[in-house]
């Protein structure tokens, strides 16, 4: 029985990562893929359905998670880039360490998402911090090749 649980979540987890995104939310209308040896004792077949599907069901959620956390790190990074060209040729706006802009972009953020959990702000900081610094990085190489001196 336990065997028959894990295999079905195992492959119920597969079905929602080759549909993802456009999966069956409900869990209703998507197909089993129970094998041949379940399909003789209708209790093992349930226990297996069920257990596919929750697995279905509990995939969407983890895929649509990690979409919206992948989606705040790449709009950090492009704030962070954004951030790093416009103060890039101001003296003293620099910050190369990355310390400043982490607690700007921490108190930027938590004023315009206050109820966002402790991991959101950490990730949203740390890709805001990251597309700065390498946007920095990026113009001071330019600046190089432009056999221009960077700013300090």
């Amino acid at each position: 029985v336990e065997l028959i649980r894990l295999e079905s979540t195992y492959q119920g987890r597969q079905r929602a990562r080759a549909d993802y995104p456009t999966v069956d939310r409900s869990g209703n209308n998507m197909p089993y893929d129970a094998g041949e040896a379940w399909q003789s004792n209708p209790l093992l077949l349930q226990l297996a359905k069920e257990s596919y599907i929750q697995a279905y069901l509990d995939e969407i959620v983890y895929l649509d998670r990690n979409d919206q956390l992948h989606i705040i790190t790449t709009d950090a990074q492009q704030q962070g880039r954004k951030h790093a060209r416009a103060t890039y040729s101001t003296p003293g706006a620099l910050d190369r360490t990355g310390n400043r802009i982490a607690l700007s972009a921490k108190n930027t953020f938590v004023s315009q998402h206050a109820k966002s959990p402790p991991h959101v702000i950490e990730i949203y900081v740390n890709g805001y911090v990251y597309g700065y610094l390498d946007e920095v990085s990026r113009l001071d190489n330019r600046s190089l090749q432009l056999g221009q001196q960077p700013p300090p």
